[in-house]
């Protein structure tokens, strides 16, 4: 649910700048507006820390030696000054899952970018397991190689066979490059060491 809340932001990205990469950046910022509120409070949580210190070594300096007895201070000082320790977590928490998230709908363009439902889109992934059989049925990366095949005509065919001609017409359309760089490349191993790049070529 939530990489599908993600998807439609990235949606509406696209949709409104028509560049992956520049959409990525409008997300990217989008999310910084977000957890814009939730740094304000960690920041001021921090200063509360700032402001403490003195009153903890303090504490530290009366209990010393004695673990139990400052723990106990600190945590009744913590609740006087409404402090809470795990707040700078809590940013750090959400950008990881933005980040899964966000990895998700980037290697999901014909699902989340021109909205493809599932059933179509798993035909069309077959039809490139078909094409590429040394390819990981579980890669996270299919859609990646669909977009590749069909921008490259790849036996387009087999892909005008299973879906709609609108939909191979808007995974045409589909611009992943990015100043010059081509946003679906995919590392890949199979056989040995090499990189396959998407746009068919082998290091």
């Amino acid at each position: 649910m939530f990489t599908n809340l993600l998807g439609t932001i990235m949606y509406w990205c696209y949709q409104l700048i028509e560049d992956y990469g520049l959409a990525i950046i409008l997300f990217t910022l989008f999310s910084k507006i977000i957890l814009l509120p939730i740094s304000i409070i960690v920041q001021k949580n921090s200063i509360k820390m700032v402001r403490m210190q003195p009153t903890i070594n303090k504490i530290k300096i009366n209990y010393f030696g004695d673990k139990d007895k400052i723990a106990d201070e600190e945590s009744k000082l913590y609740k006087e000054e409404k402090y809470n320790a795990f707040a700078s977590l809590i940013p750090l928490i959400i950008q990881i899952i933005l980040l899964i998230g966000l990895v998700n709908v980037i290697n999901h363009p014909i699902t989340y970018l021109i909205n493809v439902d599932e059933n179509a889109s798993n035909k069309l992934i077959e039809i490139t397991l078909e094409n590429h059989i040394d390819l990981d049925k579980e890669s996270s990366s299919l859609e990646l190689f669909v977009v590749d095949d069909i921008k490259n005509n790849y036996n387009i065919e087999k892909y005008n066979n299973v879906v709609d001609e609108n939909i191979i017409k808007d995974i045409k359309k589909l611009n992943l490059d990015f100043f010059g760089f081509n946003l679906s490349w995919i590392a890949n191993n199979s056989g040995g060491s090499y990189i396959h790049n998407t746009s068919n070529c082998w290091f």
